[in-house]
């Protein structure tokens, strides 16, 4: 009968019923003690059969403890293996993922920042300011608020140049973009057009005389002396202004004016603030 048992872990116990009622075991098999691992995580499975027989009734009961090794297979273990690396691989694969998603975000941004604000100011460079200039034309053409640019033109700032060199100049412009951003407000928009050249856009403007008051705002700002390396130097400006739409009514034509009008201060010496008499384009 042992033989019979192919299995050496089941354990296969008969027991034979008597006619008094009684029982008792005809063989028991020999199995290999499951280990305590085996015990407490894995269950025993069990299976009873009754034999009905009218001379030898007898009861076979099989008891199978399951092991780890009936588990973890080499089949079980290659696919937990690919799981495993999975799991280490897969947050690691969207970690880079994401990261590089980042990456790029953080790359589009200053590309799009270089693509539109001057390098060595930051100020926004002709090209958004040109953006700038349709949507306060656009909100001219709903609501028929004017408004106003300036150009803005240092004196003398080669000659800042020639002496104390392009550091100085260049601390010397960063001095002024940043009075300038101090001088505007929400809406209005300061630029660098070129070179010692800045331009203005005065948004929501009630009047020509309104204009004038702010160019002569920034002149005052402007006018003050910039702390360099080379010391303290003396920084002064010429300003033309023209207003949409009583000077024109388009980037082109308003800046034309503005610069001639730029131009007449410094005829007359520099260092001053004119609107432009140009008549309407």
């Amino acid at each position: 009968m042992n033989e019979a048992n192919i299995d050496p872990l089941v354990h296969i116990t008969a027991v034979l019923k008597n006619a008094a009622g009684s029982e008792s075991d005809i063989f028991s098999t020999q199995v290999q003690q499951a280990g305590f691992l085996d015990r407490l995580l894995l269950p025993q499975l069990t299976d009873r059969i009754e034999i009905r027989s009218a001379s030898q009734p007898m009861t076979l009961m099989f008891e199978r403890q399951l092991r780890l090794g009936d588990v973890l297979t080499e089949e079980m273990l290659m696919i937990l293996l690919v799981l495993a690396g999975a799991l280490v691989l897969m947050p690691m694969v969207l970690i880079r993922h994401f990261r590089a998603i980042e990456r790029a975000d953080v790359e589009h941004e200053r590309s799009v920042y270089l693509a539109t604000h001057d390098v060595l100011t930051q100020l926004p460079n002709r090209y958004l300011f040109a953006e700038r200039f349709n949507q306060a034309f656009s909100d001219w053409q709903v609501k028929g608020i004017p408004f106003a640019l300036l150009v803005i033109d240092l004196d003398h700032f080669k000659d800042i140049n020639d002496r104390h060199g392009h550091e100085v100049g260049d601390q010397v412009l960063r001095a002024v973009a940043n009075r300038m951003l101090h001088s505007t407000r929400t809406g209005d928009t300061a630029a660098r057009y070129g070179g010692d050249e800045f331009v203005m856009l005065i948004a929501d403007l009630q009047d020509l005389e309104s204009a004038q008051a702010k160019a002569a705002r920034v002149f005052g700002s402007l006018s003050q002396p910039v702390m360099t390396s080379a010391g303290e130097l003396s920084v002064s400006c010429s300003i033309g202004v023209s207003l949409c739409p009583v000077h024109g009514q388009s980037l082109d034509t308003l800046l034309k004016a503005a610069d001639q009008a730029m131009y007449g201060v410094k005829q007359l010496g520099r260092k001053g603030v004119a609107i432009t008499s140009v008549p309407e384009a």
